[in-house]
């Protein structure tokens, strides 16, 4: 490998000379902007145009409407009255007639629901 001097290195540079002068200012803008309108640019959205922005939350939007449209399609399905309706005589089908318990208990609390029709029976202290 051949070493080379500094002023040899100068002298090597200064015969190729690759840089040209550059052009003026106004040349350079002129030519700039020509090729800038070869090449339309479009603008990015930023982060926050996109979050509140219609359009990137579409899908959003069609999963709530779907969802409304089949939770109303449900509610129409079900009968409007939470109670049931009455019979015309109110008699309870599941009355107690008599329970017979084997073992000892304090006290007895009989519930008869007439919503359901139906009768609760409870011992407490059963032994």
């Amino acid at each position: 490998m051949k070493s080379l001097s500094w002023q040899e290195i100068r002298n090597g540079l200064r015969q190729f000379k690759a840089t040209p002068t550059p052009p003026p200012a106004a040349a350079f803008w002129s030519e700039f902007s020509a090729r800038q309108t070869l090449h339309p640019q479009v603008p990015t959205r930023t982060a926050a145009q996109i979050a509140v922005g219609w359009y990137a939350h579409r899908w959003l939007w069609g999963a709530a409407a779907g969802l409304l449209i089949c939770s109303l399609a449900v509610f129409s399905l079900m009968p409007h009255t939470a109670v049931p309706p009455k019979t015309t005589t109110e008699t309870v089908t599941g009355a107690v007639v008599s329970v017979d318990v084997k073992t000892n208990y304090t006290s007895v609390m009989i519930v008869q629901d007439k919503m359901n029709r139906g009768t609760v029976v409870c011992f407490a202290g059963l032994q």
